[in-house]
Order: C-alpha cells, then sequence, then structure tokens
C-alpha cells in the first residue's frame, strides 16, 4: 500500500493513453486513501477481524488480479479504477486491524519497537521497490 502511496506519480505517468495527468492522479489517490482511512474507523468497529482479515486478502488478490489484467489489456482507466478499490479494501481491512492487534497484544515499550519496525520497512520497501 505504502508503495503505491510513494510511486502513484509514476505509476500514472507509466499507463498509457489515461485520461489524468500524474499530478492529477496522485491528487486523486492522495484523497481517495484520506477518504478510505477516514471510513476504516466506521468498518474497525462493525465487523468482526476474522472477517476483515480473511475477507480483505481475498478481496485485495482479486483487486490486484483485476490491476494485471487491466495493465496488459492497456485498458488505464479501468487500472486505475481497480488501483483505487484495491486502496479502499486495504485500508477498510488489513490497514486498520493491524493497530488493533499491535495495541492489544503487545506492552507499551514493545508498541514503540513495533511501530519503529513498521516504519522501518515502509522506508526500507520504498528504497528497493
Amino acid at each position: 500500500m505504502q508503495v503505491i502511496l510513494l510511486y502513484s506519480n509514476t505509476i500514472i505517468a507509466d499507463m498509457p493513453d489515461g485520461f489524468l495527468s500524474p499530478k492529477q492522479g496522485t491528487y486523486v489517490i492522495g484523497v481517495w486513501n484520506f477518504f478510505a482511512s477516514f471510513c476504516s474507523l466506521y468498518s474497525a468497529k462493525r465487523f468482526s477481524r476474522r472477517l476483515l482479515f480473511c475477507g480483505g486478502h481475498f478481496s485485495m488478490a482479486i483487486a490486484q488480479l483485476m490491476v494485471g489484467i487491466c495493465i496488459l489489456m492497456e485498458w488505464s482507466n479501468l487500472a486505475l479504477l481497480f488501483l483505487l478499490v484495491f486502496m479502499w479494501i486495504y485500508q477498510n481491512s488489513s490497514g486498520c486491524i493491524t493497530w488493533l492487534y499491535c495495541s492489544e497484544v503487545a506492552v507499551d515499550a514493545a508498541l514503540g519497537f513495533v511501530g519503529v519496525a513498521g516504519y522501518f520497512i515502509v522506508f526500507w520497501l520504498a528504497l528497493y521497490t
């Protein structure tokens, strides 16, 4: 997910005949991510964690499959749409329950370590992707 946010400009620039410029696409992805994150507060309270985890990962796999198919068929606008669908599913499933699990399982000192490790992994993925 973080790779999409960090490289959204490049992803959209590489899409042939898309209707958005890379700058506009980055704005759309940023606003969409904010809206999906805001809605995840509701989904974390409303749905069981098992449903969010299992159903979310299955749905994310389908969305990524559709992104790949759309890119192979050179349907840029539809690929961007499924990328946004993936972001919505991630923020409302795996994205919202990760920190819930961490705060319930770890003590305060370990939670700080988990947070630093999580941000380090994002940094590492940004460098090597």
